[in-house]
């Protein structure tokens, strides 16, 4: 479960790097913030959502960065 909270963690400050927007950041912040307030989810079940939710917030930087990238004047 800690694993999964620290990668949830980094993938969250590596998309406020990436230039994600406030408004996804806070939906995924939202949704953070229920899973780990579940007092019904099975700890194995909030570790998964944590992990799912770092790999939609990776994969979300990664387009943001390669549009960004698109825009930058070529040399």
């Amino acid at each position: 479960m800690l694993n999964a909270h620290r990668g949830l963690r980094r993938a969250y400050a590596q998309a406020r790097r990436a230039g994600v927007p406030s408004a996804v950041l806070a939906n995924y912040n939202d949704r953070w913030f229920d899973l780990l307030h579940s007092t019904e989810t099975p700890p194995l079940e909030v570790a998964a959502g944590y992990w799912a939710l770092a790999a939609e917030l990776d994969q979300y930087a990664a387009v943001v960065e390669t549009d960004r990238a698109e825009y930058l004047p070529q040399y």
